[in-house]
C-alpha cells in the first residue's frame, strides 16, 4: 500500500468520528475585480487566495449580481432578487427596505440542523426596524456593520446625504474611531473559531469591507507588498487587497490550529464585479487611460454593469480532504454557477438539509413553497459532476436608470443567460447598467481591448452575446439573429411576470441626526 493510499485511509478513519455536519465558513469579498487576484494574472500579489484557489475547486464560470445588496440578498436566500423587490440599486439604510421577513434565511435553514451560526462584517440587507437585523434572522451573533460601506477607521456611514457612526456587536453600539475595521473583524473571526466547541457544527458568514472603497488601508500592505504599482490609487487598492489576502490567510490558520479544518467546508466568493469606476460620479478612474480602482480585465464592464466585469464573480471551494473526490482537488470547474446556488449547495449539498418547496420538489408535488433558484451544486464541486444549470436571470429591472443614476420609471432593463448566449435588454438607451468604456485595462497591460473587432451601438435597447465564442462581449450579435434575439427576450419576460416592483428606498424613515448620531433601527415593520 502506498504513502498517499495509507494518508487517505488514516484521514477516513480519522472522519469516522467526524460530523455528520460540517463546518461551514463562507466568505464573502467585497467588490473584487476578476484580475485583482494573482492566480488571474494580477500585479497584486495574493499568494494565500491562490494557494486556497489552486488547491481546491476553482469555479471560473460563476456569477454574482452586479451590485451588493443583490447579490447578498440571492446568497442569504437562494431567490433571484426580483422576486423580493430587491433588484434596483442598493439598500439604502434610511429607508423601509430589507429582505422580506417572509424570507427564511441560509442561518435560519442550518439552525434546524442546531449550527451556531455566526456573521462578522457587512450586512446591508436591511436594518430601519429590528427584525430585519442579522440576530433576529437566524444568527447567534453579530459583529459588523449593517450598512453598504463606511471609513475604515471611524466607522462612519453615508447614504446620500445622510451620514451616522455604524458599528455593533449584536444589537450594541460598539464605539471604536480608530481601529482599521478589518484588524477588528478578523480578530473577533478568530475568537469565535477559537471558542467554538467543535462537536458542534459551525457556520461563519464572513463579510469583511475589503476591497470596497473608500481607499484606506494601513501603510504597511501598500508599502510592504505593491511598491511595484507607480499609479499611487492603484497602489492602495493593492494594499486593501493584499490586506484581504491575509484575513484569508489567519482565518483558515485558526481553524486548523482548533483541528477543525478536515472538518470544514470553505466557500470563497465576490458579491459583484471590481468597482472601476469613482462610485459618487461614476466616472472611470484612469492614470492617463488606465484603471486604477478595481481591475477585471479582459472582461467587459464594470460593478453596476450586466456585462462580465460586473457579474462574473471570483470564487472557490476548499476545505477538508474528506469532502473532495482526488480528482477535483485543483481542478477547475466551468459548469455554469450563479450566486442562488450557494445557498442550496450548502444547505442541501453540504449540511444534508432539505429544503421545502425547491424546484424539484415544486415539480414533483406542486408545492406551494416560494420558488428557491439556487441549484444544488455539490455534486459538481466535490465529485466533478456536470452542472445542473443552463440558464440564470441575471436581473429583470422594472425601472432603468439613466447614466447619472436618474429613475426612469417604468423602462424595463435587466439580462438573462441561457446556455452559451447572453441577453442584455434596457428601457433607456445609454443606461447606467451599460455605462462606461468598453474595457478598461490595468497599468501592466499594454492593449486597450482584448478585442480584434467591436461591434456595438449604444442607442440599441437589446444586446446579444455568444459568450462561448466571444467572452469579452466585443461583438453584438442582436441584429444579426433576430428570431433567437426575440425568444430569449420572450423569456426574459416571463421572469418578469414573477418579479415584484422595486422596493421603495427614498422615502426616509430613519435618520441618525435624530438617533445620537449613529445609524440604529428606528421604527417598526
Amino acid at each position: 500500500m502506498g504513502v498517499l493510499s495509507i494518508l487517505l485511509l488514516l484521514i477516513s478513519f480519522d472522519c469516522a468520528l467526524c460530523l455528520n455536519s460540517p463546518h461551514i465558513v463562507l466568505f464573502l469579498a467585497d467588490d473584487l475585480g476578476w484580475r485583482d487576484v494573482s492566480y488571474h494574472g494580477s500585479e497584486i500579489p495574493t499568494p494565500n487566495i491562490d494557494l486556497l484557489a489552486t488547491s481546491g475547486v476553482r469555479l471560473e464560470n460563476y456569477y454574482t449580481q452586479c451590485l451588493c445588496s443583490p447579490s447578498r440578498a440571492a446568497l442569504m436566500t437562494g431567490r433571484y432578487p426580483s422576486r423580493m423587490g430587491l433588484q434596483h440599486i442598493v439598500l439604502n439604510p434610511a429607508a423601509r427596505n430589507g429582505i422580506p421577513l417572509n424570507e427564511t434565511l441560509l442561518p435560519q435553514y442550518l439552525k434546524t440542523k442546531n449550527y451556531n451560526t455566526h456573521i462578522v462584517g457587512k450586512w446591508h440587507l436591511g436594518s430601519y426596524a429590528w427584525e430585519f437585523t442579522p440576530t433576529y434572522r437566524g444568527f447567534d451573533s453579530f459583529y459588523g456593520y449593517y450598512t453598504s460601506h463606511e471609513d475604515y477607521y471611524t466607522k462612519q456611514s453615508c447614504s446620500l446625504s445622510l451620514c451616522g457612526y455604524d458599528f455593533r456587536d449584536n444589537e450594541s453600539v460598539l464605539y471604536d474611531n480608530h481601529t482599521y475595521n478589518g484588524y477588528l473583524l478578523t480578530d473577533r473571526a478568530i475568537d469565535l473559531i477559537e471558542n467554538h466547541n467543535p462537536t458542534n457544527p459551525f457556520f461563519l458568514y464572513f463579510a469583511p469591507e475589503n476591497v470596497h472603497t473608500p481607499l484606506q488601508v494601513p501603510s504597511y500592505y501598500e508599502d510592504t507588498f505593491c511598491s511595484h504599482i507607480n499609479n499611487s490609487i492603484r497602489r492602495i487598492h493593492c494594499g486593501k487587497t493584499v490586506f484581504l489576502d491575509e484575513m484569508v490567510k489567519n482565518i483558515t490558520d485558526a481553524l486548523r490550529a482548533k483541528n477543525m479544518w478536515e472538518d470544514t467546508v470553505f466557500f470563497f466568493s465576490t458579491d459583484n464585479g471590481g468597482d472601476v469606476y469613482n462610485p459618487l460620479f461614476f466616472q472611470p478612474q484612469f492614470s492617463g487611460d488606465r484603471a486604477t480602482y478595481s481591475s477585471n480585465w479582459p472582461l467587459r464592464g464594470s460593478k453596476f454593469t450586466y456585462f462580465e466585469g460586473g457579474i462574473r464573480g471570483i470564487a472557490f471551494v476548499n476545505g477538508g480532504v474528506r469532502f473532495f473526490a482526488p480528482p477535483v482537488r485543483g481542478s477547475i470547474n466551468n459548469g455554469l454557477m450563479h450566486i442562488t446556488d450557494v445557498f442550496t449547495t450548502l444547505i442541501e449539498g453540504v449540511a444534508k438539509i432539505k429544503i421545502p418547496g425547491n424546484a424539484s420538489c415544486r415539480k414533483k408535488s406542486g408545492s406551494s413553497h416560494k420558488i428557491i433558484d439556487g441549484k444544488n451544486m455539490w455534486p459538481s464541486i466535490s465529485k466533478g459532476m456536470y452542472s445542473p444549470r443552463n440558464e440564470f436571470l441575471v436581473n429583470y429591472d422594472p425601472h432603468d436608470s439613466d447614466f447619472v443614476g436618474n429613475l426612469v420609471p417604468f423602462s424595463a432593463n435587466g439580462a438573462i443567460r441561457v446556455g452559451e448566449m447572453k441577453l442584455i435588454v434596457t428601457g433607456y438607451p445609454q443606461s447606467l447598467y451599460l455605462y462606461g468604456p468598453a474595457y478598461v485595462p490595468p497599468t501592466d497591460i499594454q492593449s486597450y481591448t482584448p478585442c480584434s473587432e467591436f461591434v456595438y451601438d449604444p442607442n440599441q435597447r437589446v444586446h446579444l452575446y455568444n459568450l462561448t465564442a466571444d467572452p469579452w462581449e466585443c461583438r453584438d450579435i442582436a441584429l444579426l439573429n433576430p428570431q433567437l434575439t426575440l425568444d430569449l427576450l420572450k423569456r426574459f419576460y416571463r421572469y418578469g411576470m414573477s418579479s415584484e416592483l422595486p422596493q421603495d428606498a427614498n422615502t426616509i424613515v430613519c435618520n441618525p441626526a435624530l438617533t445620537g448620531g449613529v445609524w440604529t433601527p428606528c421604527t417598526t415593520p
